[in-house]
């Protein structure tokens, strides 16, 4: 049996074709956005720690992407001395609060992402966020980024109920550098 080329067509064609409104598709990411704010900012006590808030863009092919800087420490040094207590920024709670960051990220985008209509199943979100450490003096130690990225198939599959939290878990992709 001769294997056939119209999938394969189907799949390279469809694609081009997937059609966006990208005024529907502007709304939905500022909403997406509010919603990764708002999350972060009623998950983590300190007012401070998101520097700005969230933006976001869509990239006809990739899909919608968020990024924003997150501080991991709570105190921080100005010119008239340190403002915060330095036990909360010992090194294992710093890492803590990173652990908590990646679970919020993957929670908010399995919960709330999906309502991001336009984007193509092929197509991805994607969180990108830039650790910043304001008590490391060294640039090159001072920032971290860390992407948490999921594809619209997982995101469509978790909302209907096809695949469970755990197997929605293991299609998230986290990087750290």
């Amino acid at each position: 049996m001769k294997p056939s080329i119209v999938p394969i067509l189907i799949l390279l064609l469809g694609a081009g074709l997937w059609a966006q409104d990208y005024k529907v598709v502007r709304k939905d990411v500022q909403i997406f956005g509010t919603i990764l704010d708002t999350a972060i900012r009623n998950s983590f006590s300190n007012p401070l720690i998101q520097g700005d808030s969230s933006r976001g863009v869509y990239l006809k092919g990739y899909g919608a992407t968020f990024y924003f800087p997150f501080y991991v420490n709570r105190t921080v040094q100005t010119p008239f001395g340190v403002v915060g207590n330095r036990t909360d920024d010992e090194p294992r709670k710093k890492e803590e609060r990173v652990r908590q960051l990646k679970e919020l990220l993957i929670t908010t985008l399995g919960d709330y992402a999906n309502a991001i209509n336009q984007i193509a199943p092929f197509e991805s979100v994607a969180v990108v966020v830039f650790l910043q450490d304001r008590m490391v003096i060294d640039e090159a130690l001072r920032n971290r980024t860390l992407l948490v990225r999921t594809s619209k198939q997982a995101l469509l599959e978790y909302a209907t109920r096809k695949i469970d939290q755990a197997e929605f878990r293991r299609r998230v992709e986290i990087v750290e550098y």
